[in-house]
Order: C-alpha cells, then structure tokens, then sequence
C-alpha cells in the first residue's frame, strides 16, 4: 500500500510553521495579554481572559509536541544528542518525582510541575525541532514579525507611563499587566531588533510576505520605542540585562569580526547612554520609578544588596531561620502573627533550635537575604541539598537565583550533572559558531540571546519555571556537529 504524504508545497509550510515554534515560546504566552487589552479584556480578572490565555498556550504546547514526534519519527537526532537530551529530561523528572515524595503536592510545587510542563518543556522540544530542522535562521525574524504584535502595547506603556497617566498600580501596572512582566515581554523583541538592525537584515510584513520599507528606519522606532517603555516599567532586572547584552554584542562583533561592529558599537552605547541620561541626569516626572535603579546602586557602594526600601527583619535571623525545620513554611506567612514570650533572636536555654519563629511573622524584603539563605542552606547539606523545591517549602519564596537554587535544593549531586550539560552546549555552539558557514552568524547571535536570559534567571528566575534555560538546552545539545574540513596537501 502506497503511503501518502503531504505535498512539497504544503510541506515546506509546516516546516517553516514548526521552526516559528522556537521564538513563539519566549513570547507568545505574554504577547496574548496584550492582545487581551487590545480588546479591553485585560483590565481585570475575568474568565476569557484567563480562558484565552491557558488555550493559546496550551495549543502552543500541543504544536511543540507534535514537532518532537517529527523529529523522532524521521530520526533527526544523532543517538549522542538523543542520550543528552533524554539526560536532561531524567534530571528533572527525578526531581519532580523526589519533590513530591519529600514535600507532598503543596499548591506551590503543583504550581511549578504544572508551569514546568506547560512552558518549559514545549520550549525544549521546540528548541531540538529548530536545531534538527536547521530553525535557528528564523528565529530572529519570527521574532521580528511578532513584534507587531506587542508593539502598540509598548507605545501606549510607554506614553501613558511618560505622562504619568496609568490609573493601575500607582502608573506601572497596564490593566492587570504588572510592570515586571510587561518589562519582560518587551525584552526578546528588543533584543531581536537591535540584532537585526546590527546585521541589517531583511524585514517583512506578517501575513502578506511584502518587505518593510526602509526596515532600518522602522527597527528604529521600534527599538526606541521598546526601550523606553522597559526603561518607564524601572524593571532593574531588565535593565541589568539589556546592559549587558548591549556589552556583549560589540564584544562579539570585534572577537569574531563578523562584521558590523562600529554599527553594534554606535546602538548599544546610545541605548546605554538614553538609560544613564533618565537615570542620573533628567527623567520625566511618570519615570519616578527609575529612581528604584538609584536605591540599589547607593547600596551596592555601602557593601550591601538591597532591593527595596521596606524592612527586611529576617535578615537579622538567618541563623535560626537555617536552623529551623525545614518541613514547614516558616517566613513569609500571610498576615503576622502575635509575639511569644520568647523575645525575636533568642532561644530557650540548653537548646539550638529558635523557638516557634514561625510565629513571629518573618518576611524577606531583599535579595540579597535571599541569597544568604540559599548559600547557608547549601553550606548546611552540600551534597544533597534540601530536595527539590525544599526553599520555597520553607521560606515560601524561591532564592531568584537559579544558580543558588540548584545548590541549596540539589545539593552537588544535582549541580554537577546539569552544569555538565550545560557547559557541553555552550562549548558546542562556540564550536559551531567559530565552524564557518552560513550559519555561523545566527549561531553566535543566538548564543548571545541565550546568555542574556541565563543571566536573567540568575537574577529573578527558578530552576522550576525557567523555560529560556529548557530551550536552550534543546537547540544546543540537538544542533548536528558541521562536517569537519579535509585539509588539502
């Protein structure tokens, strides 16, 4: 019996539709809200929002699957980048799996497998269908064609922050939008303009295949206006790494001379110097909230890590709060509860443990006590750890340092493996990247795009929700090795 199969045509529309899958995952989930506003549905909680919401992802999830199964049934994959991307899936099943024996299905660790499984993995089977189908030429202009997308969302964030009239969460939320995912969602689209303004590349219209006119223009506008309104969101996270992508990229254009470099040099120092001029020289009055930036720089030159303002009185109890049992969440509880007779700080006599510091109504306000306990919490069982997800079971928060987090709740035994696999794929797109060919270029600007969003999860992500880390890991450890050159005598 013959077999059917699609025609040419319409194959190659469903390859290039799998390869958009990649870029999607870092934006489609958020770009949805935005959408939602557009249509005034975004303003408060509601059912089509949310409903909207859980089935576009959850069709981006169903079309990321079924790119693997093609994978796998055409046999794509080498059994070597079979063998580590099906490590990298025993790691966190084993995780999970001893999560929940340890700590029960807390609403909190359910959060984060439900999370895991609805973004994070998709986004590693769209990273190994990209890498096996030779995807990561696309994926700056997909990401280019969706920022039309979120682009009127950025002017409005951004002129309504600028005069200062947003009605929601004192000017920096847009609807139900908070400033810190809004920060976010704008983030790859800005990263994906500058690269393409470096490179000066091609520029179409969604839908119609018509080219942009004057695209470098266009990428212009959007690359201001995008940065203006991550500037206006005083998202410090997304100013750290935006600075230093706007470090890396001129960097990497002089190391490899790949072309470009006075280009990368010119747009990367005027978007450092627009940051620089609100922040220190003159900000519209909607842009107060860029003074955040200036709190933690003050104290940064004091020696310490603060992010807020606000007390922080557990800094002050991180020895007992390390000593505490760890099988209760005993910071940052709703609400505070009354004082002991025990007075905060001591102990009873003849003993180690504090006494019920649960009831003392503990909360963390700064990073850098977060990063404090997560080290101690290490230092306290190194080569186990407290289990996975074991810090936000007892502090009721995760550290924001996917780094920390894998030492204190893996312990060595979990760390060792996963950076393992994490620096063979670094060493394997620098390999690949330095190869030659056509493909070199969006190699390393891709490697690039990746390294900014490592060191975003290093300052406000989760090893359990980290979708930009999955991704990465696929496309990486699934790119075929280039054939090696037969050197001519």
């Amino acid at each position: 019996m013959r077999k059917w199969r699609l025609p040419a045509l319409e194959e190659g529309r469903l390859q290039a539709a799998g390869k958009a899958l990649f870029p999607l995952c870092f934006v489609l989930s958020s770009t949805l809200n935005l959408v939602f506003f557009y249509l005034g549905l975004a303003f408060e909680d509601n059912f089509i929002q949310k409903g909207g919401f859980i089935l576009g992802s959850l069709l981006l999830a169903a079309c990321c699957g079924l790119a693997l199964l093609c994978v796998l049934q055409k046999r794509l994959l080498s059994p070597w980048s079979l063998l580590l991307l099906g490590a990298v899936l025993a790691f966190y099943g084993v995780c999970f799996a001893v999560c929940f024996a340890r700590f029960g299905f807390r609403p909190s660790l359910v959060r984060y497998f439900t999370q895991f499984a609805a973004f994070s993995l998709p986004a590693f089977f769209a990273g190994i269908y990209a890498a096996a189908r030779g995807g990561g030429r696309a994926f700056f202009p997909v990401l280019e064609s969706a920022s039309f997308a979120a682009f009127p969302g950025a002017l409005i964030y951004m002129n309504s922050t600028v005069f200062n009239c947003l009605p929601w969460g004192y000017g920096a939320n847009l609807g139900i939008l908070n400033y810190m995912g809004l920060a976010y969602t704008f983030l790859p689209y800005l990263l994906a303009h500058v690269i393409q303004f470096v490179d000066g590349a091609d520029w179409t219209v969604p839908f119609t295949g018509k080219a942009v006119r004057r695209p470098q223009l266009v990428r212009g506008v959007f690359i201001a206006v995008y940065w203006m309104a991550l500037i206006a969101s005083a998202t410090r996270g997304a100013y750290v790494c935006v600075v230093f992508f706007c470090l890396l990229l001129p960097a990497a254009r002089l190391l490899t001379r790949s072309g470009r470099a006075k280009r990368a040099c010119l747009v990367c120092a005027a978007m450092v110097g627009l940051l620089l001029f609100n922040m220190f020289v003159y900000a519209p009055p909607g842009l107060y909230r860029v003074s955040r930036m200036n709190l933690f720089l003050d104290a940064l030159k004091q020696g310490h890590l603060m992010t807020t303002s606000q007390e922080d009185n557990a800094a002050s109890r991180i020895d007992d709060l390390v000593r505490a049992d760890g099988g209760q969440q005993i910071i940052n509880l709703p609400g505070t509860a009354e004082p002991g007779t025990t007075e905060p700080g001591t102990t009873e006599p003849g003993t180690t443990e504090p006494v019920d510091i649960a009831s003392e109504g503990l909360k963390v306000r700064n990073r850098g006590t977060l990063f404090k306990l997560a080290i101690r919490e290490f230092l306290k069982s190194p080569l186990t750890g407290m289990g996975p997800g074991g810090f936000t079971v007892k502090y009721g928060m995760y550290p924001h340092t996917v780094l920390l987090e894998l030492l204190c709740e893996t312990g060595l035994a979990g760390t060792l493996p996963l950076l393992a696999l994490l620096l063979l794929a670094l060493c394997k797109m620098v390999s690949i990247s330095k190869s030659g060919g056509g493909e070199n270029l969006e190699i390393q600007n891709l490697l690039l795009f990746f390294l900014v969003y490592a060191l975003q999860a290093n300052i406000s992500g989760t090893l359990w929700q980290c979708s930009a880390l999955l991704a990465a890991l696929g496309y990486a450890l699934a790119l075929p090795m280039p054939p090696k050159k037969l050197s001519s005598k």
